[in-house]
């Protein structure tokens, strides 16, 4: 009698595939490991549709500090109406939904045009954002037009994607301290942007 119990849990077993060594189930799942982050080269950017709204609510938990590189010490966000702090020294009333996220001296920001955007327009706003201290620099898509610059001064290193999805100007940017390695500094906005697209996107 006791062969053929144990033959039988055996067999009930080999079709459950769940019993563990000491014959009881196995209720916890398998672990797998957590995917990578995704850069701007893996995500296909030209089939996103972005709508020109909020949108720093949706981005992943994870999106800030990964890309600030540690912990968040400060964040900022401000709506179309609002009166901020727009550029070094510029205060204005804001046409744009923008967030940033800080860590020492390193922050990551993201702001989307409110008004709908022409790809003309778009086409000068990719022109106007290469200046004497901002360099264009190949890299990846970002919406149709784009534009990829990297910005120096004495004081910090900044890489930052903009480009037009449908008819929003989306922007992001990752800065940080002069000294910073430049290919990790992208690399680490490339995911910055890619969270961005992924949030803004509908």
């Amino acid at each position: 009698m006791r062969a053929r119990l144990i033959l039988a849990t055996t067999i009930v077993c080999l079709v459950a595939s769940g019993c563990t060594a000491d014959g009881g189930g196995s209720s916890e799942p398998s672990s797998s490991a957590p995917a990578s982050p995704t850069g701007l080269d893996r995500l296909p950017t030209d089939e996103l549709v972005v709508a020109r709204g909020a949108f720093c609510d949706r981005l992943a938990d994870a999106a800030p500090g990964r890309a600030v590189g540690g912990e968040v010490e400060d964040e900022e966000a401000y709506e179309p109406g609002d009166t901020a702090v727009l550029a070094p020294g510029v205060r204005d009333v804001a046409h744009e939904w923008s967030c940033s996220y800080t860590s020492g001296e390193t922050v990551a920001r993201a702001w989307l045009f409110t008004p709908p955007v022409t790809p003309e327009q778009a086409r000068r706003l990719a022109r106007s954002a290469v200046t004497e201290q901002c360099r264009e620099v190949p890299g990846a898509e970002y919406g149709d037009p784009s534009v990829k610059v990297v910005c120096r001064n004495k004081q910090a290193v900044s890489v930052s994607w903009r480009g037009l999805f449908g008819d929003a100007w989306l922007s992001c940017s990752l800065r940080a301290p002069a000294d910073t390695d430049l290919d990790e500094l992208t690399r680490r906005a490339s995911v910055w942007c890619a969270d961005v697209a992924s949030a803004a996107a509908v």
